[in-house]
């Protein structure tokens, strides 16, 4: 039978017993707790060569077939995910019942494997939009590509309405061009009657930067190829238009961060707040015999730290990223903590493990988490100015004390798993070098 688990303060130690679960620290620590279509009329002028185009969308008119429909309800419509396209002079757009269809559309069917679900997007889906927009460009004239897509709802829920935009071509400029392309091309778009003051997250994409306006102008303004889950409370329920323009991701900015800008600067929003990494299986052990065996490994595990933007930023480590040495200071200087991107510990354990049984132990590392914003400043204007922000980047790093949760886990091997691990030809195997093993896995085989 196995010993009833235990705790112990520090891994150095060598319980008799097996412990289930206990954390790691120093002795001065506190213990860790426990289809269809619908019509939109769109009319406007667009004015090339460095000026806005403007383009007004009117409110949505149901086809016949769905407006007599009055059973339906009005607030979930049966063909909740739009296409609104800029063009010039008029055109239609369509709605369709999944996010998946509108963004086939609204990529000239370019993308016809979308997630259905906005929260699924991720950085796969970004490049097959953003490749999606460089062929559009290549096709040339009639081609299009998506910019953006408005939810109504956080995290990407709700309904939704995508921009989609055409390839042009502009003899002064001598290429073909699409909104987002040039510094000096924008597009004002006021959102349908539906929409307006209805959108609570969104995405952007081939480059388009964004600002989203209420009815007074006072905006709120996001990155290329990004996305935002939830607008600011001071914007939510007030976004009646936005502007779509060529501008920088979160990506180009923080690696102008320690080459380009004059200055970068690191603050921080949030305190400082512990997480856990997640269990990591750091010893294993079989026992084939027929007796216990009193089993003793000496491990080592290494965990990284990571910095965190968008579904477009997400890295690990700190071996040539920007900015990492602005965040460490700020947290030292703030909350007089060190900081660290990597950790590495060396440990032993020593468990006794019955016959016929296995026997695994798990880690699972304590970091420290932080959100905040950059500042940055530059000499000469960087897309169109000298000071920008870079917004809601998390950064998540090993505590400095190589603290951790430990767990325990084992059991009587099944007739399947013996004889799996056990047999003699597995055992034979193993002897002559030909078995596929485990890496980590200690096994104690009869008479070994």
């Amino acid at each position: 039978m196995f010993p009833q688990p235990g705790r112990r303060p520090s891994p150095s130690g060598k319980p008799s017993g097996w412990p289930n679960i206990w954390r790691s620290m120093p002795a001065t620590a506190e213990k860790y707790p426990e289809g269809s279509q619908a019509v939109n009329r769109i009319s406007g002028i667009r004015r090339t060569a460095g000026l806005v185009a403007v383009v007004v969308v009117a409110t949505m008119a149901a086809v016949p077939a769905a407006s007599a429909a009055s059973s339906q309800s009005e607030s979930v419509p049966v063909n909740p995910h739009c296409v609104v396209n800029i063009e010039v002079p008029t055109t239609t757009s369509t709605c369709h019942p999944t996010l998946r269809a509108a963004v086939a559309q609204a990529t000239g069917g370019r993308v016809e494997d979308a997630p259905h679900d906005g929260a699924e997007f991720d950085g796969q889906t970004l490049r097959q939009i953003n490749q999606a927009g460089s062929a559009a460009r290549a096709a040339g004239e009639a081609s299009r590509m998506l910019l953006a897509i408005e939810f109504t709802e956080p995290n990407y829920q709700g309904r939704s309405l995508s921009i989609s935009a055409p390839v042009e071509y502009d003899p002064g400029y001598g290429n073909t061009f699409t909104p987002c392309m040039r510094s000096d091309e924008a597009v004002v778009q006021y959102l349908p009657s539906e929409y307006r003051s209805e959108i609570r997250s969104f995405q952007t994409f081939n480059y388009c930067y964004v600002r989203h306006y209420d009815s007074t102008e006072f905006s709120h303004e996001w990155y290329a190829n990004d996305r935002l889950a939830d607008v600011p409370a001071y914007m939510q329920d007030k976004v009646n238009m936005f502007i779509l323009h060529r501008g920088p991701t979160r990506q180009g900015l923080l690696s102008k961060c320690d080459d380009g800008a004059e200055t970068c600067s690191f603050t921080p929003d949030t305190e400082l707040l512990p997480v856990y990494n997640g269990w990591r299986q750091v010893a294993q052990a079989i026992n084939c015999s027929d007796f216990d065996f009193a089993y003793t490994k000496t491990w080592t595990d290494s965990v990284g730290g990571s910095i965190h933007m968008s579904f477009e930023v997400g890295v690990t480590g700190s071996g040539g990223i920007p900015g990492l040495a602005e965040i460490s200071a700020s947290v030292s200087a703030t909350f007089g903590q060190q900081w660290n991107w990597s950790s590495t510990t060396t440990d032993t354990t020593s468990a006794t493990i019955p016959a016929r049984h296995w026997y695994a132990l798990d880690r699972d590392p304590e970091m420290q988490t932080v959100t905040g914003h950059y500042n940055l400043t530059f000499e000469n204007n960087y897309w169109g100015r000298k000071n920008w922000q870079i917004k809601s980047v998390t950064a998540t790093g090993p505590v400095p004390d190589n603290a951790a949760l430990f767990r325990a886990r084992g059991a009587e091997m099944t007739a399947t798993e013996f004889a799996q691990n056990c047999s003699s030809a597995a055992i034979a195997a193993r002897r002559d070098g030909t078995a596929k093993q485990v890496p980590g896995t200690y096994y104690i085989d009869p008479k070994n």
